[in-house]
């Protein structure tokens, strides 16, 4: 999941973008069964019920996934990183991981 959001943002940039900054605007027209924070939220859960990561609470786990992607992305977007997020997507990767287990 992780490397398929850095390959979108890579390949097609303007649309990462928009909805990185209209995500505040527009999130709550985007909520559901289907919205990429609830699909992230339930791939942890799932995660959880099988011992592949500790439980904890699915929301937070979201969340801190959710920052560890989308916080290189605004970086990005402000010109503070520079090159493409593809070959950042292990090192993510890696930290959502990690936050799991912490």
């Amino acid at each position: 999941m992780v490397e398929e959001c850095c390959r979108v943002f890579d390949e097609d940039p303007m649309l990462f973008r928009f909805l990185l900054l209209v995500q505040h605007h527009s999130l709550q027209r985007v909520e559901g069964p289907e919205s990429p924070v609830e699909v992230v939220r339930q791939v942890i859960e799932g995660g959880m019920a099988r011992g592949e990561i500790r439980k904890d609470d699915p929301e937070l786990g979201a969340a801190l996934v959710m920052g560890i992607i989308i916080q290189p992305a605004t970086f990005k977007t402000y010109g503070r990183l520079a090159g493409p997020m593809l070959p950042l997507a292990s090192r993510l990767t890696a930290a959502c991981w990690s936050i799991l287990q912490a």
